[in-house]
């Protein structure tokens, strides 16, 4: 049998033998490789739960296949269907069927005690930023009038880098904590996640490629509570050479330091001196506990993850995708976690 064919039925046994109970919800949302895994592992579990929503399949454009999701009904032993919502503003209720009378046959409304009008409020602005400045006072003014944060749920069918930085900012002025979640979006995308990417290359010896200046500067800004875009790219361009040091922060003329501010610069210096140390340390670490160690870090007070929810989310993905990353290698024996970092990195880079 083929090395491959081998490695298959490892897995396979591995899976069979690790996973006993499955839950699962909105299966509709999932892809066929995914259904089909599922399928494959259900007669090995000890038990499962699948949870089945008719009304959504909103990712059918990326790839998602209700109707084999629906086709597990089919393993399970009990299928139990209910139609009961258990909370929902009547307005609201009043408004999708309104909707489903407009795509039916019959598209006369009914009269409604309340109107469907209640549910939403229309805003014309001419230009995006326009929009994401109204949606984030619209936020404020909910949040001062007495409505919690955690009831507050923003959807955008598109929001680039700088309009979701404009409206986190304001939310941040504002001390309205925060999370967002774009699973369309590559983890390799997001900035905290870059961040901690980078700062992986500077500190496994094995990664050769060093990370261009941008990045690191960019990594600065994402670390170091304090520092902006033009003091980072000063930052960088004195203290990172074409090599894998950083340069102490104590070697810059007083006016350098200055202009940077001391703060930063004791901050920095902290970051660069974690990297020296870890440096020796690299063929021990696997990536996912160096994940958690950084982050133990750079959320302290001082450093821009401190009680950031939104860092702190996309680093949990980062760790756990590691993690199984790691799992799936475990069958060899690791001698240098060094080299399995460097195929870690590339492999999110790709």
């Amino acid at each position: 049998m083929s090395a491959s064919g081998s490695l298959q039925e490892e897995y396979i046994h591995y899976a069979h033998s690790t996973y006993r109970y499955l839950i699962m919800d909105n299966a509709e949302e999932n892809f066929p490789v995914t259904l089909d895994f599922i399928n494959g592992l259900w007669q090995s579990l000890d038990d499962g739960l699948v949870v089945y929503d008719r009304d959504a399949g909103f990712r059918v454009f990326l790839g998602a296949s209700p109707e084999q999701a629906y086709s597990l009904k089919s393993v399970c032993d009990d299928v139990v269907e209910t139609d009961t919502i258990f909370h929902q503003d009547q307005s609201v209720a009043n408004l999708a069927d309104a909707v489903r009378h407009n795509f039916s046959d019959d598209a006369t409304l009914p009269e409604y005690d309340v109107s469907p009008l209640n549910a939403f409020t229309l805003a014309y602005k001419t230009f995006y930023p326009e929009m994401v400045d109204w949606i984030g006072s619209t936020v404020i003014q909910l949040v001062r009038s007495g409505v919690s944060p955690r009831e507050i749920v923003i959807l955008a069918p598109f929001l680039g880098d700088s309009l979701r930085f404009s409206l986190y900012n304001q939310l941040e002025l504002a001390k309205i904590p925060f999370v967002s979640h774009r699973p369309s979006r590559a983890i390799r995308d997001e900035p905290a996640a870059r961040a901690v990417l980078t700062f992986m290359k500077l500190a496994y010896p094995a990664w050769e490629e060093l990370p261009p200046r941008s990045d690191v500067a960019q990594m600065f800004v994402e670390f170091i509570d304090g520092l902006d875009p033009i003091r980072a790219e000063l930052l960088a361009q004195i203290v990172y050479k074409p090599n894998r040091d950083l340069s102490s922060f104590d070697v810059i003329n007083a006016q350098m330091q200055s202009r940077i501010t001391y703060s930063v610069g004791e901050r920095y210096e902290k970051l660069r001196l974690w990297i020296e140390a870890f440096n020796q340390e690299a063929a021990a670490t696997p990536p996912d506990h160096f994940m958690r160690r950084i982050f133990d870090l750079v959320s302290q007070p001082g450093y821009r993850f401190h009680v950031n929810l939104d860092a702190g989310r996309v680093v949990s993905q980062l760790i756990d995708s590691a993690n199984h990353f790691r799992d799936v290698i475990l069958h060899e024996d690791i001698q240098n976690w060094d080299d399995v970092a460097v195929e870690y990195i590339k492999l999110v880079g790709d």
